[in-house]
């Protein structure tokens, strides 16, 4: 005779298994929500610059800095911008060209003001200075702060510095140029072989920094080298000479519209 089956018994525990499914997805759901809500904006603008660059596409690119860094009060430059003026049907404008001229050497002037005291709030007077020159705001970087001599690379310890005023500098919304200055004494240390090499070589780390730290804009940098030729000072002292070596941070204003734009 054959054996009867035992009868199988009805397992009461197979809602644990579900159970633990929907934890664990609970569980996951969770941790991706306080991922995303902790991200790092340096890291979220490297991610930017590398798929602009891998895939040589625009959809990225924005009017406005790509990340968007808050400024905190009066001190942010984004609350400098002003008004467009409204133009009234029927009533003579006069020479639009020139006062959009005269409004954009003003607010030239007002933004010069507000990234010198910017500096001085934090502290910076030793080592950025402001000044503006025709339509240019220009901020100049002592190099000694920033680089050691005959070198092109950023030092560590002045990368605070450099990332306060790098993120006033893309609130401004204003074309950059970096330019590398130098003194008339040549290097006699590091790998370049002239005062042109080095110059450009700094100008060119700066930029790249801007790129890759702060998904700056490409389109709207670029970089130069000037060596000993564009000096601020005289050479024939030590000051001077200090003075003179230098990156300097050139902000392009817009230039105004003629009439009828």
């Amino acid at each position: 005779m054959r054996r009867r089956k035992p009868e199988e018994h009805v397992n009461n525990e197979r809602w644990l298994v579900s159970y633990a499914d929907f934890i664990t997805l609970l569980f996951a759901f969770f941790t991706s929500l306080y991922a995303i809500s902790t991200v790092d904006a340096r890291k979220a603008g490297k991610m930017v610059f590398s798929t602009r660059a891998a895939f040589n596409l625009e959809f990225f690119r924005q009017d406005k800095p790509v990340l968007g860094y808050p400024t905190s009060g009066p001190t942010s430059i984004k609350d400098l911008t002003l008004p467009d003026k409204k133009v009234v049907p029927g009533l003579p404008q006069g020479n639009t060209t020139a006062g959009a001229a005269e409004a954009n050497s003003k607010q030239v002037k007002k933004l010069a003001r507000q990234l010198q005291r910017y500096a001085d709030v934090k502290g910076l007077q030793d080592k950025v200075s402001v000044r503006v020159l025709r339509e240019h705001i220009i901020v100049s970087l002592a190099a000694a702060a920033f680089f050691n001599p005959g070198e092109a690379e950023i030092r560590a310890e002045s990368l605070p510095t450099l990332n306060l005023l790098a993120e006033e500098l893309m609130s401004a919304g204003c074309a950059l140029r970096v330019e590398g200055h130098t003194d008339d004494q040549p290097s006699r240390v590091g790998k370049f072989r002239n005062n042109w090499e080095l110059s450009t070589a700094r100008a060119v780390r700066v930029v790249r920094y801007l790129l890759e730290e702060f998904a700056f804009p490409a389109t709207e940098l670029s970089a130069a080298g000037y060596a000993s030729f564009h000096p601020v000072a005289s050479n024939a002292t030590v000051a001077g000479r200090a003075a003179n070596r230098r990156v300097d941070f050139v902000l392009e204003a817009p230039k105004p519209r003629p009439a009828g734009d």
